[in-house]
């Protein structure tokens, strides 16, 4: 296919007909289950973010609805993001963006307002809260392999706590989605909403209803959209990494679990330390007798549990200052300590350990980004 022909149509499949075409996404089917919480979750380039859009538009348009439209930091809503926003959208007369959000000229209303998940709480007191029938968390799954990309602490309920302060004054009709693009499907919100990674994994491009209140769509990007993005550069660049390019481009889970898991802690293990990572307390196990394991060719030493919160004596070690409290002590950069964790650190990296569950896999992956 002739490279320049390629670009040309896959600019014009998207932005031309990405509202009435069948193969960018469609949120009717998700909305059809009329559920308040509804997460997305595909590859880049799908078109979940610009459906949104669309379909809160179409409402403002329809009855006054008002979105507030949050994503983690401010840093994120640039110059850029905020002139483009509204960018092939030219049929919605009369508004416009800046900083705050897209606005009514006509009317002088707010329709979509910004606000990281940190400021939403601020931003909603200057507005007509029984207005907003939409949140929507744009990148709700950071990709943390990237610098600055981290969970908030105590996000999930963060998130809630705004939902239900809009909500109440809604008579609950105010409905939530996350976008997402599936770097972990193991992340807070699942683990929060008590979410089986391994039913999402299951249920892929089907509609899971994990909760009757809830509905995830997590599905493949389209083939043909795949197929035309493929021609770009970008493609040919992001395929000399392929997990890279599974992730961005086929809509696969960047970082599946690799872990073993061991409900049962294993009567050797013998406990070497308590850490605090991401609000949750992880016991670390030495184990005395290892386990051979044929997967990764060695035998395995060390046994992670995640349990909530560790009441016992051990000195629970904070490894971030987000984690700082008056429950943990900050581990010493320098301490023996720190020497011991990375050695575990070191040997979970290469898959050598055992997890009660996979929740306790995304805690192992947080501190991997933390102890380099």
């Amino acid at each position: 296919m002739n490279g320049s022909l390629s670009l040309k149509r896959y600019s014009v499949r998207l932005w031309t007909m990405i509202f009435d075409d069948d193969i960018h996404y469609n949120c009717k089917r998700l909305d059809s289950f009329n559920k308040t919480f509804n997460f997305i979750i595909s590859g880049r380039g799908s078109g979940k973010s610009t459906r949104i859009l669309k379909k809160v538009l179409d409402a403002y348009k329809r009855d006054g609805s008002v979105t507030l439209w949050l994503m983690r930091n401010e840093t994120q809503y640039t110059d850029f993001y905020v002139s483009s926003f509204l960018n092939h959208f030219e049929q919605y007369e009369g508004l416009f963006t800046k900083p705050s959000g897209v606005y009514d000229g006509d009317r002088n209303t707010p329709v979509v307002i910004f606000a990281a998940i940190s400021t939403a709480m601020a931003k909603i007191k200057s507005i007509q809260i029984d207005k907003v029938k939409f949140i929507v968390f744009e990148e709700f799954i950071p990709n943390l392999r990237l610098p600055n990309q981290r969970y908030q602490k105590n996000e999930a309920e963060t998130l809630l706590t705004v939902y239900d302060t809009i909500a109440r004054n809604n008579n609950y009709l105010t409905k939530v989605y996350w976008l997402g693009n599936p770097y972990q499907l193991n992340n807070p919100y699942f683990q929060f909403f008590k979410i089986d990674p391994k039913k999402v994994r299951e249920n892929k491009g089907k509609i899971y209803i994990p909760h009757p209140d809830m509905a995830i769509d997590y599905f493949d990007t389209n083939a043909e959209i795949k197929a035309l993005r493929a021609e770009t550069p970008y493609a040919r660049v992001a395929r000399l990494n392929d997990e890279y390019y599974r992730t961005s481009f086929e809509g696969d889970e960047a970082s599946p679990p690799t872990c073993r898991v061991m409900k049962v802690k294993p009567e050797s293990a013998r406990l070497s330390m308590v850490i605090k990572v991401e609000g949750a307390d992880l016991m670390v196990y030495t184990l005395m007798n290892p386990i051979a394991d044929e997967t990764y060719k060695w035998k395995i030493f060390i046994y992670w549990c995640e349990i909530g919160r560790y009441n016992g004596q051990r000195v629970k070690l904070a490894i971030d200052l987000d984690d700082f409290d008056e429950t943990s002590k900050m581990m010493d950069s320098r301490s023996s300590e720190r020497d011991i964790l990375t050695s575990f650190i070191t040997r979970a990296r290469s898959g050598g350990y055992i997890v009660d569950q996979e929740a306790t896999d995304y805690y192992i992956r947080s501190a991997m980004a933390i102890i380099r």
